[in-house]
């Protein structure tokens, strides 16, 4: 995480290494995870610092610098709307499928997620996840006031849904480093699941939204 998306090359390397209380010499690793060939961890320095290669460190840094944290953020929602790398399959070799084979079950979500303009990340997922809340909460008063229970369970799903997608972020957003876009997998269920419900709860309140305001004008005045 710290050599892949904070000192990453991109940026001030030794000032960003300061903050994170490592030696400026290793700004030469800017880029490099930690099992590649060129590697902090084959450094002489490594066991001296070693202590400072937490999350703890790594927790401070971004709270300190809330720029980065949108823009390693913002990088890692990228990489989630990936859905899958067409370099990997889903099998094991003991399957019996050929190599780089996919399971089919997803493919018309990836689909429609890959058809979204490139590079919106965070553009699209916090908008989207502002909606489905907007919908949940919405459901929840319909359902309070007029004792539809089924729309208090799908409003109190998608809030779960979102929760879980949120959680389901921010570790391989800000901590992994490395395979964001497969570690992002829990968020993008999370995701779709809470846009499925959210979508069949806005449809019926307008669709009865609707039915009320037709029988309300067709009674006489």
């Amino acid at each position: 995480m710290i050599f892949d998306d904070i000192v990453n090359g991109h940026d001030n390397a030794p000032a960003d290494l300061r903050a994170l209380g490592l030696p400026a010499s290793w700004a030469k690793y800017a880029g490099h995870y930690y099992w590649d060939t060129v590697s902090v961890r084959n450094d002489p320095l490594y066991p001296r610092y070693e202590a400072k290669l937490t999350d703890g460190n790594i927790t401070h840094f971004l709270l300190t610098h809330p720029g980065r944290m949108l823009s390693i953020g913002q990088q890692a929602a990228i990489d989630a709307l990936q859905f899958r790398l067409g370099s990997l399959g889903d099998y094991p070799p003991s399957a019996g499928h050929p190599p780089g084979t996919v399971e089919s079950r997803v493919v018309v979500l990836t689909w429609l997620v890959r058809g979204l303009p490139r590079g919106l990340g965070l553009a699209w997922l916090l908008p989207l996840w502002a909606a489905m809340a907007a919908v949940a909460a919405a459901g929840l008063r319909s359902g309070r006031r007029r004792g539809r229970d089924w729309y208090a369970g799908a409003a109190a799903g998608v809030l779960c849904m979102i929760g879980c997608a949120v959680a389901a972020f921010i570790p391989p957003a800000y901590f992994a480093g490395i395979s964001t876009t497969r570690h992002m997998v829990g968020m993008n269920l999370a995701t779709a699941l809470a846009a499925v419900i959210s979508v069949a709860l806005a449809v019926s309140m307008v669709t009865r939204a609707l039915r009320r305001s037709r029988a309300g004008a067709e009674q006489p005045g």
